[in-house]
C-alpha cells in the first residue's frame, strides 16, 4: 500500500472515532441529570450563652453584704426569675435559697458563696444572741478563754480536719477525736510517731505548752496558732477572729463562743465550748442557716 492510500486510511479512522467519542459526550449531555445528594454534616449544637445576673444581698438588718455581685447560674438550674444582665436587690435568706450550686461553679465562685454566707450567718447570731440578758446556757466554760494563754495541748482535734480534702486525713482525725486527743497529740501521731523520728511524746508534748495563740496583723480580737511543722507564719496557720458573743448556739445547755476560722484557702463561721473547767476547748462549725 502506497504512503498517500496508508495516510488516507489513518486520517479517515481518526475522523471515525473523533465521531464517536462526539456523539457518546453529545448523548450524555442530553441525558437528565441525576441529583447528587450531600451527605448532611453532623451539626454541633451550639453552647448556651453564659447568663449573668448581678445580686445585692441584705442582712437581716438589711445591711449590705454585697452590692452587684455577678452569679451565672448553671443552665441546668431554674433561674427564670432573673433575666439575664438583670439588677436585683434580695434578702439574705432569699439567697440561701436559691438554686445554684457553688460547688459546680469555680474556686471564685465557691470563696465568694463562703464570703456571703459568712457575713449573713454573723449578722443573724449577733442579732439574736448579740444583746442577750438573760442567758440560755446553764454552764459556762468559755467565757474566760485567754487565748494568748491557750496552746495546742489545750484545744482538740477537730481543726485539723477543716480545710482539708483528703479522706486518708480526715479520716484519722475522725479516729483521734474519739479518742479525745489534742491538737499537739494529733500532730505529733501524724507526724513524729515513727522510731526514726526520735521524738519522744512526753517532750513533744512540753514543747507544744509553748504554741499559744498569737495576735494576729488582721486586727483587734484576732488570733492564729503558730503550730505548723512546716511553718509558723501567720498566713500558713490556723487563725481564729473572737466575735465577743457566749451563748448556747447548739442546744445542749453549754455556753459556745461565737468565732470565725481561716487557713489558707478555707473559711467559715465556728464556735468554742467546753463541757468541763479542766476539759479541752472543742471547736465545731456552724452550718449556714440551720441556727
Amino acid at each position: 500500500m502506497s504512503i498517500k492510500k496508508l495516510t488516507g486510511v489513518v486520517i479517515i479512522l481518526g475522523l471515525s472515532i473523533a465521531f464517536f467519542i462526539l456523539y457518546d459526550n453529545a448523548l450524555d449531555l442530553a441525558q437528565p441529570r441525576k441529583k447528587v445528594e450531600k451527605t448532611p454534616l453532623t451539626e454541633i449544637p451550639k453552647e448556651p450563652e453564659e447568663r449573668r445576673i448581678y445580686l445585692t444581698i441584705l442582712d437581716c438588718n438589711k445591711d449590705t453584704i454585697c452590692i452587684d455581685e455577678v452569679i451565672c447560674p448553671d443552665s441546668t438550674l431554674s433561674f427564670e426569675k432573673f433575666p439575664s444582665e438583670s439588677h436585683h436587690v434580695i434578702s439574705y435568706n432569699e439567697y440561701l435559697k436559691l438554686p445554684y450550686d457553688p460547688l459546680s461553679h469555680c474556686m471564685a465562685a465557691i470563696d465568694r458563696d463562703g464570703y456571703i454566707r459568712q457575713k449573713g450567718d454573723i449578722a443573724y447570731l449577733k442579732k439574736k444572741y448579740g444583746n442577750q440578758t438573760n442567758k440560755n446556757y446553764k454552764f459556762d466554760f468559755v467565757s474566760k478563754i485567754e487565748w494568748c494563754k491557750t496552746n495546742a495541748n489545750q484545744i482538740s482535734v477537730d481543726i485539723a480536719g477543716w480545710g482539708i480534702g483528703l479522706q486518708e486525713y480526715f479520716e484519722e482525725v475522725e479516729k483521734a477525736k474519739k479518742k479525745n486527743y489534742s491538737f499537739a497529740r494529733f500532730h505529733y501521731d501524724f507526724n513524729f510517731n515513727e522510731p526514726t523520728d526520735n521524738v519522744p511524746l512526753e517532750r513533744f508534748l512540753e514543747s507544744a505548752n509553748d504554741s499559744v495563740f498569737k495576735n494576729s496583723s488582721s486586727g483587734d480580737n484576732c488570733y492564729y496558732l503558730p503550730f505548723n511543722e512546716i511553718s509558723q507564719e501567720e498566713n500558713d496557720n490556723f487563725w481564729i477572729h473572737d466575735l465577743g458573743i457566749v451563748a448556747d448556739l447548739n442546744g445542749d445547755g453549754y455556753a459556745d463562743r461565737l468565732l470565725t476560722w481561716y487557713e489558707y484557702n478555707s473559711g467559715g463561721t465556728c464556735a468554742v465550748t467546753k463541757k468541763s473547767k479542766n476539759g479541752l476547748i472543742e471547736f465545731f462549725q456552724i452550718e449556714s442557716g440551720k441556727y
